[in-house]
């Protein structure tokens, strides 16, 4: 399965977490604005800037205002 590798003496790296489950576990509006948006964004960045906008006191609709 590595065959696109070619000869490197880098280790490769192992993703620690799940990109489907850590999309999976994103509030649902969040997950459809992430579905619908021009370009991708990773779901840390997007999950990051949810909570810091309600945790400000910001409502869903805010937050997504502020993406």
């Amino acid at each position: 399965m590595n065959k696109n590798l070619g000869s490197t003496s880098l280790r490769g790296k192992k993703r620690v977490v799940n990109p489907v489950q850590s999309y999976d576990t994103l509030p649902a509006p969040l997950r459809v604005w992430l579905s619908e948006v021009v370009l991708p964004w990773p779901p840390k960045s997007a999950k990051r800037i949810w909570v810091k906008t309600l945790s400000k006191g910001e409502n869903a609709e805010g937050a997504l205002m502020a993406l």
